[in-house]
């Protein structure tokens, strides 16, 4: 009976003698963080829904493209020093996506590799999109013969 009446003294100060501090609510750990940047680029038109894409492309913009990649196929001979070599002239087909939809070469060109060289070097530019329809686009490259590399010196004379 003893250790009954013990007991239930431990039991009842154990109950009633220990207070539990009031809990504060969860700080939001980003209640001081900066805002969130934005996810899209104000300045493109495509994450703008409600402006109108031009209605033909930017020229001077579309020239610039243009010229970059008539510099990156003249330099085709570098790495392809098989021909044909010369001026030519090629057709762009400008899509309305704002890539080059396709090259047409000159037969001359078309099934060699310095040809896949030039495809490539204009496949792969962009500019900005409009709307309408793909235009052609005529444009001269030269495509310079690579220049023998000049003999080596020989320091010894012949005796």
């Amino acid at each position: 009976m003893r250790s009954l009446l013990l007991l239930s003294a431990i039991l009842l100060t154990g109950c009633f003698g220990t207070e539990i501090p009031p809990q504060k609510p969860a700080e939001d750990p980003l209640a001081n963080a900066p805002p969130p940047k934005p996810t899209v680029d104000p300045t493109k038109i495509e994450d703008k829904p409600n402006e109108r894409k031009p209605t033909k492309p930017d020229e001077k913009l579309t020239r610039d493209v243009i010229h970059r990649a008539t510099r990156q196929a003249n330099n085709c001979p570098q790495i392809h020093e098989e021909g044909p070599f010369g001026e030519f002239s090629l057709t762009l087909v400008l899509s309305e996506k704002g890539k080059v939809a396709d090259v047409r070469l000159p037969s001359e060109l078309a099934d060699k590799p310095i040809g896949k060289c030039v495809q490539k070097a204009y496949s792969v530019e962009s500019f900005p999109p409009w709307e309408g329809s793909p235009i052609n686009e005529t444009i001269k490259i030269n495509l310079k013969k690579p220049e023998a590399p000049a003999p080596a010196k020989d320091d010894k004379k012949k005796k």
